[in-house]
């Protein structure tokens, strides 16, 4: 996906405490499952916890690669290891609803899933919508 030209007017990431969280695990994970592959070798619990450092570095990587950033005449996001980018004359509506991720409706009728990032779902749908409702130039 092209990087766009245009200045973006928002950009949304994931919280410094996300990466904090997400690294404290990482950490936790690494030396428990050293300190079970020294005392106890082959240990069906020692490799459990290397597994779950593995797929810990997963998620930090996917963390870091989450975004979500408003153009003056379009929306780009990535997420879930896949990038997209939505004209702002194709949107219809955003919405969200408690347990959920938000979420747009296109033109076509078809929904598209947004990520949460740097905020809760009701304030990426409320900037989404002011987003929409400036003009491209304004």
């Amino acid at each position: 996906m092209e990087k766009s030209s245009e200045k973006p007017e928002k950009i949304f990431r994931p919280s410094r405490g996300a990466f904090l969280w997400i690294g404290l695990v990482i950490a936790f994970s690494a030396i428990t499952s050293v300190i079970l592959l020294v005392t106890d070798p082959g240990s069906w619990v020692a490799i459990a916890f290397y597994v779950f450092t593995i797929f810990g570095i997963g998620g930090a990587i996917e963390l870091k690669k989450t975004t979500l950033i408003l153009y003056p005449s379009s929306l780009y996001f990535s997420s879930e290891f896949k990038k997209r980018r939505i004209a702002k004359n194709e949107i219809d509506r955003v919405t969200w609803e408690k347990g959920c991720d938000p979420a747009i409706q296109l033109k076509d009728g078809s929904w598209v899933k947004i990520p949460t990032v740097g905020s809760t779902n009701q304030g990426i749908c409320q900037s989404i919508r002011a987003w929409l409702k400036r003009e491209p130039n304004a």
